[in-house]
């Protein structure tokens, strides 16, 4: 068997990066429990950019990451594992927006 794509471990699959009331298959379906945990990161980690509202983003991180806007999508939404350079453009954009004030002035 394949590797299930990340949205395909999320009920609904819609709900991926999209919704905090995504519920998660499990051992009940065979799916091995790491990787629901991966998902589970990368659903959590779409979901905090996506509560941003930025539309300017995707082409942002893309830019600074490179990679394409497609390949952010795809992540964002579970199409796709996420990839190194998601995970550290996920990882920037959680610490730009919880990080205090810098308070050098």
């Amino acid at each position: 068997m394949s590797t299930p794509r990340p949205r395909d471990l999320c009920i609904p699959e819609a709900a991926f990066g999209r919704s905090a009331g995504a519920r998660w298959r499990g051992d009940t379906d065979g799916v091995d429990a790491a990787l629901v945990a991966v998902a589970r990161a990368q659903h959590e980690a779409a979901l905090m950019a996506y509560r941003l509202r930025d539309r300017t983003l995707a082409r942002r991180m893309a830019t600074e990451f490179g990679f394409s806007v497609k390949t952010w999508s795809d992540h964002s939404l579970g199409k796709r594992w996420a990839s190194r350079a998601t995970w550290a453009a996920f990882t920037t954009i959680a610490m730009r927006t919880c990080a205090p004030p810098d308070e050098t002035g």
